[in-house]
Order: C-alpha cells, then structure tokens, then sequence
C-alpha cells in the first residue's frame, strides 16, 4: 500500500447479535475492537504515507462504525470522511453482474450461452475453439479464458488510453483467447466489458443509464455514480496521487474516464453508500427487504453468493474460487487507488 495515494475500504459482517446499532456501538467487546481497528489504520496511514483513507464497517445490516484519516486533497487540506468519494475500480463489477442476472431472470439470457449469441460483432480469435466458446458464466467467474485487458495501454500510461466503444470492438477482434474455455483462472476487464455489452444489447439503453435506473437509485446510492465527475474533484472527490518520489512526496495524479471499459472499472462511490449496498443484501437475505426486492429475488442474491467455479490447477492456498457475484471479497486498485468491499455472513457471538 506503500505506492498507494487514496485508500478506500468497506469492511462488512452480519452478526447473529440483534441490538440497536447504538447498543451495540458501546458492546464493550464492539467498542474494543473499533478502537483497534481505529488505531491501527491510524498508524498504518502514517507509517505508509498514505494521504487519505475512508472505512466503514457494517454489523447486522447498520453502519456502526465509518470514519477517514488524513486528507482527500492535500493541498487545500480536504479532510477525508465516510461522504468522501473515490473511484471503486472493480467493485463496479458487482452492478454489472446485477444486471445480468436481472436479464437472467427476465428470461432474456441464460449463464450459458455463447457471448456471440448477444454481441454479434465478438469476433476473438479462439485459438481453442475445441472447447467451445466463451460464455456469460465464464465472464462473470474470470473463467472465460480470454485476456485480461482490452489490448490498450491504460494501466501504464499517465494519459489513461481508455477506448471508447469502436476502438474497443476494433481491437478486439485483433486479440486471441488465452486458454481453453472454463479451464483457468484469469481475472479479465476484457470479460466484464463484454458482459456489460451484452447488458446494454438486451436492455436497449446505455449501461450507465442501466446501472443507474435499475440498482443505484432504488438503493438510494446518491453519491454513487457511473462516471468520473471532475466538477467534484479535489472538493467530495479525492484526488489520487503517484507513488512516493524520491525527495519522500507524492504527486496529484489526473482524472480518467474509462469510457468502453466502464463496465470493469468505471464509477465512483463513498463509503456512505457502499455500506447501503453491503445493508441490502443482508435485508435481503433475511427476508427483510421489501421496497427494493424488485432489484433482486432473494434466492438471485444467495445464488450469486456461492460457489460457481474453483480452479483446480492453482496451489490449496490461492485457489481462486469465484460465485457470479465474484466473491463475497471484491477489491480493485490502479496506481493510485485501492478499494475492497468484504461481505462476510458470519454468525458472531457477543457475551
């Protein structure tokens, strides 16, 4: 994290514990543990240099504990809070595999079917093709055997090369599949562009209008968007910054529009409304939620919580085990952000 400028995590837990989220605040075993965590990335912003972070913890479907340390914009001394917003890289991941399976139950598409069913332009170069083409399941598992990238250089370069949608399908059909299909692990942005082309085919409208009808609104998610919006940059949003230079300082790093590849990496979020995503799924899990089960049917929600797909090849204690939901831990990081949001549905025991 050393390399690392603006740092937001959500960390989550659903608890057996039924208490008032003020009672449980002062549970003596609560309030011990939220003074070390408190404590310690205190001191791990410090020892790292990291300008800014924001964290939340959601216990039993309430946000009991959000703070920030240090600054969301150095200069003007912009101090970071739970209401401070940052990219949240692929954690966008999530809202794409949503509205997949909300085509899923529509009728409209099934796990298995071919991605060239939906976008009739896919046209890789299967150097695998025995075994069988990619499929929606395998976009949304990293299991699809395609690359991890759109071939752009946006990653590496300080100009952010995103391709808008032309340049995307242009260079696509100029790239070949890695591995056979459903065979390995490897993570692909190049995979959840693509399902969010399919999402966009099927609902005739664009994806961030989707995404925004469809999830963020109904969750209430107001300071969650599918864009970069520069107008709040170095106020609300944090600005992010380049690794440490030799003389021990960081430099502020421009802002980016992902364009084609936003359906992998491209909306920006706080730790506000991050902890209203994490709430709904334990409502809704629970049987609780009512005003927005239209997003999701319950057995959809624990559906995309499990286990689709493991790799057999990789080592016991790396193996990649991965629902549709990616997994209940989904992080993202570019050079100078990192996000993670950690659902956990555990039950905890407090004396």
């Amino acid at each position: 994290m050393g390399r690392l400028a603006a740092s937001l995590a959500l960390l989550i837990a659903v608890t057996g514990y039924a208490a008032e989220p003020s009672a449980l605040k002062e549970h003596a075993e609560v309030k011990g543990a939220l003074a070390v965590i408190d404590a310690w990335l205190g001191g791990m912003r410090d020892y790292e240099n990291i300008p800014g972070i924001s964290v939340g913890l959601v216990i039993d479907q309430d946000l009991v504990f959000a703070k920030g340390y240090g600054y969301a914009y150095l200069r003007r001394k912009v101090v970071a809070d739970a209401d401070t917003i940052y990219s949240i890289c692929s954690i966008i991941k999530l809202f794409t595999t949503i509205g997949i399976m909300q085509m899923r139950d529509a009728g409209k598409l099934t796990l298995r079917d071919p991605v060239a069913k939906h976008l009739h332009w896919f046209a890789i170069n299967e150097r695998y093709a025995q075994a069988g083409p990619a499929r929606i399941q395998g976009l949304l598992t990293h299991s699809s055997g395609l690359p991890r990238e759109v071939d752009f250089p946006y990653w590496v370069d300080t100009t952010f090369p995103f391709p808008d949608r032309a340049g995307m399908i242009e260079q696509v059909a100029r790239q070949q599949t890695l591995y056979p299909a459903d065979t390995l692990f490897q993570y692909s942005n190049l995979g959840f562009t693509l399902a969010g082309e399919i999402l966009v085919e099927l609902a005739q409208q664009p994806y961030q209008q989707y995404v925004q009808e469809r999830v963020l609104t109904p969750l209430g998610m107001t300071d969650t968007r599918p864009y970069y919006r520069k107008k709040l940059r170095g106020k609300q949003m944090a600005i992010g910054y380049s690794g440490l230079g030799r003389d021990g300082k960081r430099m502020p790093v421009p802002a980016f529009d992902t364009k084609a590849v936003a359906p992998a990496a491209g909306f920006t979020s706080t730790v506000n409304d991050l902890a209203k995503f994490a709430s709904w799924q334990f409502k809704l899990l629970a049987n609780q939620s009512t005003a927005t089960a239209e997003i999701l049917a319950a057995n959809t929600l624990r559906e995309m919580h499990r286990v689709h797909w493991v790799d057999q090849l990789m080592p016991v204690t790396t193996v990649a085990q991965y629902g549709v939901a990616k997994s209940p831990y989904v992080s993202g990081a570019i050079s100078w952000w990192r996000c993670a949001c950690r659902v956990m549905p555990l039950k905890i025991s407090l004396s």
